[in-house]
């Protein structure tokens, strides 16, 4: 009876000493989590917009409200921005500070490996990925409509108008189906959209993969209710078999059964970082059949950044827990300084991953996730330095 009892002691203070363990590294980890957070979210804030709204508000005679409207609404953004890095300077700080004096010794010399001292902080960093995602996709993008349509408002400026969202030589192509693109529907070209008209359209319709009609218009409209497009002013050729024109026809106004998709695109006056992951998937299904290969890789780009970013936040962790490790007599102000050479490598790399990525040289995915594959391996080398 006594020998079937040993074990249970014996694994209830395993358990109390894990915990106590577990306590003890959250205890550490946590207080510079949030000075670090709340540091960066402030100091990136005032770099990135505070010099700005100061010009504004002197030089433009923006209301002193607006601009405070416009910095809590910028806020979330910054904040996110700022998670993965104050994980990665908490993790530097809290293992440099275990290692100059001698816990990490401590811990070899008792059987706790890293893996183990590791798990309290990379489940911290795993709920804060999470709290990340969700911030960047559901706070985010419409704090950030919000603060620029609060700008253009003071200005007086439409955004359809301006130069960067102003459609123009827009192409779509629609295929009869999407395993043969070779099956040609229709081709829609046109030179203009502005003020909710389609200007000098061309129209060209294939039928059993051959070219059988040319509509050519001045303009062309969504009409709602009857779910078409209206084509107005222009002339419709009609191809037979053999190539030639069968016939040709005036018209003043053509109802044509295209898809709404053209529409919502060039209605689409958002930037990509006003948009959540659902909805730049969505633009992606559009620009696709748009035929623009530039503009094809710049949103399978951002939405590869959206899931590379969360996870950000576990490569910087690791890292910043094998430099600490690895690092025994670095001061606070070390730290800060090796924080600041991490996060500029960090960043120059990412620059040059995306910019790669958009000319073709590398694939897009490996153009997003490369800065944190970098992390991941650059800690697993500082990790064999610290030999623990």
């Amino acid at each position: 009876m006594g020998t079937f009892m040993l074990p249970f002691p014996d694994m209830q203070t395993v358990f109390q000493r894990v915990s106590l363990l577990d306590r003890y590294l959250i205890q550490r980890f946590t207080p510079p989590l949030i000075f670090s957070g709340f540091i960066l979210t402030v100091f990136g804030e005032l770099i990135g917009i505070s010099f700005e709204q100061i010009k504004f508000v002197a030089t433009s005679s923006i209301p002193i409200e607006t601009a405070v409207y416009v910095h809590l609404f910028k806020l979330p953004a910054f904040f996110v921005i700022s998670l993965p890095l104050a994980l990665l300077m908490a993790s530097l700080i809290t293992f440099s500070d275990l290692s100059s004096k001698d816990e990490i010794t401590a811990f070899r010399t008792v059987g706790i490996g890293f893996n183990r001292a590791y798990i309290p902080v990379f489940m911290i960093s795993l709920l804060v990925s999470g709290v990340m995602f969700v911030f960047q996709e559901i706070v985010v993008p419409p704090a950030n409509l919000r603060a620029a349509t609060l700008l253009e408002s003071e200005w007086n400026i439409d955004r359809s108008k301006m130069a960067k969202y102003n459609r123009k030589d827009i192409v779509y192509l629609k295929h009869l189906s999407e395993e043969a693109e070779s099956d040609l529907d229709f081709l829609f070209f046109a030179r203009r959209f502005k003020n909710g008209e389609m200007q000098d359209v061309t129209l060209v319709k294939y039928r059993n993969n051959a070219l059988r009609e040319i509509l050519v218009s001045k303009y062309a409209k969504w009409d709602g209710i009857g779910q078409t497009w209206k084509m107005e002013s222009g002339h419709q050729y009609v191809l037979a078999i053999d190539g030639y024109y069968a016939d040709i026809n005036s018209f003043q106004e053509l109802s044509v059964n295209l898809t709404k998709r053209l529409l919502d695109y060039v209605n689409d006056y958002r930037d990509n970082r006003e948009m959540n992951i659902l909805e730049l998937h969505r633009r992606l299904t559009i620009i696709k059949e748009m035929g623009n290969i530039r503009h094809v890789r710049q949103l399978r780009l951002s939405i590869q950044e959206r899931y590379a970013l969360p996870f950000s936040c576990l490569g910087f962790t690791f890292l910043g827990t094998s430099v600490g490790a690895a690092l025994k007599s670095v001061g606070k102000v070390n730290n800060f300084g090796v924080s600041a050479i991490v996060i500029f490598a960090y960043y120059a790399l990412q620059f040059v991953s995306q910019s790669l990525a958009m000319v073709g040289v590398i694939p897009i995915v490996l153009g997003a996730w490369m800065p944190n594959l970098l992390n991941f391996l650059f800690g697993c080398g500082f990790l064999k330095r610290s030999q623990w």
